[in-house]
């Protein structure tokens, strides 16, 4: 975390006028078993991120419970808009409410302790969220089609994302598994429909290995070819479809679910591919 991550900390979404920016310093408090530190649409600045953050700490017990979402700024992009912070407030939001990384850490930690604990455990550890919960009643009950793969056979994409001609790349690293995943799509924002190929990258020996430009080139090659003649069929969750849009700020999430489908395992084998067209 560096020197300015640490002390620009807005506790309110930086959208707003009245946004405040708290220094993090040190302080010794008694706590009770039923002590919670709690924050709402916290936000971390730098010069390369923006991440936003809903937490639950106990300091007595060190639990703590907390998502989060990472806006990555290019020169592209540049920082987030008003709609854009609203829009990351309502994933966090969301993530929170289905897909907490629940945790213990450190007891007594100061805020700076907190927040450094935090972006480690995003980095190093579960992530900006934990593991989806099948069948939950508060996740999207009666989104019961999202993360359908080419093995549900009654479930097809509309032909409308056959037809499109806007072919994205994602990438992403898998910690536990200590695997690149390289990620060809294209999808459909109006009901979520995606129609993907992936390749995958190992590196088990040397997890901080950094692919090459020509490990990245194949590995992309081959995700097109899968994606051009066995694409897997699926569609993202309803809070999510909005990342399929052309001008969508990130798809962070619309990559994880993609990056859930292919370590369903479906039959037993990584999804990578689906059925030949």
């Amino acid at each position: 975390m560096t020197n300015e991550m640490r002390i620009k900390v807005s506790f309110g979404s930086p959208h707003t006028d009245n946004k405040k920016f708290k220094i993090l310093a040190m302080m010794a408090l008694n706590y009770s078993m039923n002590t919670v530190y709690t924050g709402k649409n916290v936000w971390l600045m730098d010069v390369k991120r923006e991440v936003c953050l809903n937490y639950e700490y106990n300091p007595l017990t060190g639990f703590l419970k907390y998502a989060a979402v990472v806006h990555r700024i290019s020169d592209t992009d540049g920082p987030l808009s008003g709609r854009g912070y609203v829009d990351h407030e309502m994933t966090v939001g969301r993530r929170f409410e289905i897909r907490p990384v629940e945790i213990f850490v450190a007891n007594d930690l100061t805020d700076e302790g907190l927040m450094r604990t935090i972006r480690h455990l995003m980095c190093h550890g579960p992530g900006c969220k934990g593991p989806r919960v099948k069948d939950s009643d508060s996740d999207c009950g009666s989104d019961t089609v999202s993360m359908l793969s080419s093995d549900d056979e009654e479930f097809q994409v509309s032909p409308e994302t056959h037809d499109l001609k806007t072919v994205r790349r994602l990438r992403y690293f898998h910690t536990d598994e200590s695997r690149h995943i390289f990620i060809v799509l294209k999808g459909r924002s109006t009901n979520g429909d995606v129609l993907y190929g992936a390749s995958i990258m190992r590196t088990p020996e040397d997890p901080n290995y950094i692919p090459t430009k020509a490990d990245i080139k194949m590995h992309y090659e081959t995700a097109m070819s899968r994606f051009e003649k066995c694409p897997v069929r699926m569609s993202v969750s309803r809070e999510f479809k909005y990342q399929l849009k052309s001008n969508a700020k990130h798809r962070e999430d619309v990559t994880v679910e993609i990056v859930d489908e292919i370590f369903a395992r479906r039959g037993g084998n990584l999804n990578v591919r689906g059925a030949r067209v």
